[in-house]
């Protein structure tokens, strides 16, 4: 469904790229067409999504973009997310009980600057919160579809979203040495090297991978729960292959020499 046509010209076209990448490989237009209202509502509603995660990935970019954060900016981007997500809720419903785990997350992102990083979490606990704007997008179209009627909890995308989120920071991981953010991928190879970063990525992969397969083999194949499970576990073995092929490139000579958060981590570790 192609309902980002339309988007408020501030948006810039690269970050429109960005948002509607994310939407896809996240199966917000799956979730949206099995939607029953009208195309102009789904329409409208998407349009609010997107101008959401616009004002998250700003509040990203002010963070990644500065070690010193102004707290005058960063409280500008937050009332821009409570004002958008206000825009997707029902009138009668608060915003700020939905934005909590972005709240977390952006703790731990804030964290790094006090020598807080984020190799001290597990893998689990750390990309469950470093999800939290998807979650809050998927459970905002969940709410507007009312999905969890006909499709169950939200609690069935927790797999998926672990692997997708990993995938990014994998797939990340040069473009990421510029900014100051928490790509555990790239900070786990600054502090601990490559056969580290292997060994804990490619296992916690491979038993999410076994996982899924077990949950696959009791659930019946033309289930939605088979269908979001099945793509899981196929992101699992795509994110093994890129985990291999970025490890093969990765020199870390130019890890530490390009990274912007080396001179930091050399502080505390």
């Amino acid at each position: 469904m192609k309902v980002i046509s339309e988007i408020h010209q501030k948006i810039d076209i690269p970050l429109l790229n960005k948002i509607s990448d994310l939407f896809e490989y996240r199966m917000f237009p799956l979730l949206m067409d099995k939607i029953d209202e009208t195309s102009e509502k789904k329409h409208d509603f998407y349009q609010n999504l997107t101008s959401l995660q616009t004002s998250i990935y700003h509040l990203d970019a002010h963070l990644e973009k500065n070690w010193i954060v102004d707290e005058k900016i960063r409280l500008e981007h937050w009332h821009n997310i409570i004002t958008q997500t206000k825009k997707c809720l029902p009138k009668d419903m608060s915003p700020h009980s939905f934005l909590t785990h972005i709240h977390k997350y952006e703790k731990h992102e804030l964290a790094i600057r006090n020598g807080k990083l984020p190799t001290r979490f597990k893998m689990e606990y750390f990309y469950f919160y470093k999800s939290c704007d998807v979650k809050l997008l998927r459970r905002l179209i969940y709410l507007f579809g009312n999905l969890e009627s006909r499709f169950g909890s939200l609690t069935l995308w927790r797999d998926f979203d672990f692997v997708t989120e990993v995938n990014d920071d994998i797939e990340d991981v040069f473009e990421d040495m510029s900014f100051y953010n928490g790509n555990r991928f790239l900070i786990h190879l600054l502090v601990h090297g490559k056969k580290s970063a292997e060994k804990e990525f490619s296992e916690f992969l491979n038993n999410l991978k076994d996982k899924i397969s077990i949950k696959l083999n009791s659930l019946k194949m033309d289930s939605f729960a088979y269908e979001i499970n099945s793509f899981a576990f196929l992101q699992c073995e795509n994110t093994l292959h890129l985990l291999s092929e970025k490890l093969e490139i990765i020199e870390m000579n130019r890890l530490n020499k390009e990274s912007v958060l080396r001179g930091y981590l050399y502080k505390w570790v």
